[in-house]
């Protein structure tokens, strides 16, 4: 028999995220960088999970290499990978989708309500590969680390409705295994 986590333990790790993303904010945005107050880019922005909950996450050598990644197929293969979603399903995430374009996040049980989705990721397309990421604070607000030539070039609050990487993109949202 498996045991469900505690709910009210859930929802302090959750808040733990976000507030450790919080202390991100006004980090310029740099490519591959996770060094608070120096350099950040919006997928090292979910080391705060490993800040608020001890959790390890490691990127692919192609994307660490390239920041242009999202843009780009394999060489040896021409073929395009989703990086960014593979990584977080190896990392210990599960996708909580539905799998339509244009949705809110959505579970088997409904809707997500406003205080379940805090400290989940959700995940833009960006060219070619979802390729952007920003922490959830309370849908529709986020946290993200937006580059300088579509933004505000830091770590940042921004709202799904209203932001360039947000608004009309494709989305996938992914939460901590653990929570479920």
């Amino acid at each position: 028999m498996t045991t469900m986590p505690d709910s009210s333990a859930i929802a302090l790790e959750r808040s733990a995220v976000v507030k450790a993303a919080e202390s991100w904010i006004g980090t310029n945005f740099v490519h591959n960088a996770a060094v608070k107050g120096a350099g950040c880019d919006c997928s090292h922005l979910g080391m705060s999970f490993s800040e608020a909950l001890g959790v390890k996450i490691t990127w692919p050598q192609i994307y660490i290499s390239s920041p242009q990644w999202f843009m780009h197929a394999d060489p040896k293969t021409g073929e395009f990978h989703e990086i960014y979603l593979d990584g977080m399903l190896a990392n210990g995430f599960i996708e909580i989708s539905d799998g339509k374009q244009n949705f809110k996040p959505y579970r088997e049980d409904g809707w997500i309500d406003a205080l379940k989705d805090v400290g989940d990721i959700a995940i833009t397309r960006l060219g070619r590969l979802f390729a952007h990421g920003a922490i959830i604070e309370r849908w529709p607000h986020v946290i993200q680390a937006e580059p300088q030539v579509c933004g505000r070039g830091k770590v940042c609050r921004a709202t799904a409705e209203a932001n360039y990487f947000l608004s009309v993109r494709e989305m996938r949202f992914f939460s901590w295994k653990g929570w479920h």
